[in-house]
């Protein structure tokens, strides 16, 4: 059988499709269907997490959010969607929560040290909000370096291996 029972599959691809020709609604409504059907599934919990994100819906998509991050722990991707989510919902203490759990599995994200930074700021945590601040510039700057300086390289290489006139 090309499907799961109940079509499960069928019913995650088919929102997937509809979310991408913009009829979110009609995608909200067959991942609903499917998360009824199997409501563990984490291809499932993270497709309804994807349309809740997409419908602008972010207060909905947390519940999915922390449970594709439950069953999937090292998912940054799903980490740092819910960390934002959570800060764009005002849950702040939550939000520091999960982009430190973002940074223990990748400390060279300065948009994560940015949002923690914010986080703290807004919960006047302003001595400890004020360092990230500043070593989220540090690396950004940093970072915008390396990228200049390998594109500097990188073009250098080039001219160099154009034959001469």
């Amino acid at each position: 059988m090309l499907f799961r029972s109940g079509h499960v599959d069928f019913r995650v691809k088919l929102g997937e499709m509809l979310l991408r020709a913009g009829r979110g609604a009609d995608a909200h409504d067959q991942l609903t269907a499917a998360l009824r059907m199997a409501p563990r599934d984490i291809a499932v919990i993270g497709a309804m997490a994807e349309c809740c994100m997409t419908l602008g819906r972010v207060a909905e998509a947390i519940p999915h959010l922390q449970a594709l991050v439950a069953a999937e722990p090292y998912n940054k991707l799903a980490l740092n969607t819910l960390a934002n989510a959570l800060f764009d919902t005002g849950r702040l203490h939550e939000a520091e929560q999960a982009a430190r759990r973002y940074l223990a599995l990748d400390d060279d994200a300065p948009s994560m040290y940015m949002l923690l930074a914010n986080t703290l700021l807004m919960q006047d945590k302003l001595d400890e909000g004020l360092v990230l601040l500043e070593d989220a510039y540090a690396r950004t700057r940093d970072s915008e370096l390396d990228r200049k300086s390998t594109r500097l390289n990188s073009s250098h290489v080039s001219e160099s291996r154009m034959p001469s006139s």
